[in-house]
């Protein structure tokens, strides 16, 4: 499993809480948003790969009710320990070498994560056999390929 190393591994845990957390403040309701437009029911299997502290997978859990299922994995899962709803499953697992149980769930989602990844295709094909028929996957990346500077005569601007 450790191939894929997890870049903030050495990283000290309350910098990652803290990283993390303002992660999850400037982002999180753009990812409930997209994710409520899907029409989450009650009793869906959902996948949160890269968990991080648990805020989506928590999220999710409200929303499929104590008949549905979140599972949420993480590389490292040290921020995921807090999260201990009856209806959440943690798992320490590597989206880029671990398998995952196929057709299974209605939602697959990550954050975040693909940038990470050696192979991000590879963990794509992994979420989608996961996935049941009909089942929905919602990728969310930065894309910094469309970052440029207001001003490109700027000293700076490259």
């Amino acid at each position: 499993m450790a191939e894929n190393r997890y870049f903030a591994d050495q990283t000290a845990d309350e910098s990652e809480r803290t990283r993390l957390g303002l992660l999850e403040r400037s982002v999180d309701p753009l990812s409930q948003r997209r994710l409520a437009a899907l029409g989450i029911q009650p009793g869906w299997r959902c996948l949160e790969v890269g968990a991080g502290r648990g805020s989506v997978a928590r999220w999710l859990a409200e929303q499929v009710g104590p008949q549905g299922w979140v599972v949420a994995t993480d590389l490292n899962p040290r921020f995921l320990t807090e999260l201990t709803l009856p209806n959440v499953e943690v798992r320490q697992h590597d989206i880029g070498t671990d398998p995952l149980e196929p057709d299974t769930y209605d939602l697959a989602h990550c954050r975040a994560v693909l940038a990470h990844l050696r192979e991000p295709y590879l963990a794509v094909q992994r979420m989608v056999g996961a996935l049941r028929i009909g089942g929905w996957l919602v990728v969310e990346e930065v894309d910094v390929s469309s970052i440029r500077a207001v001003d490109a005569a700027h000293p700076l601007a490259e």
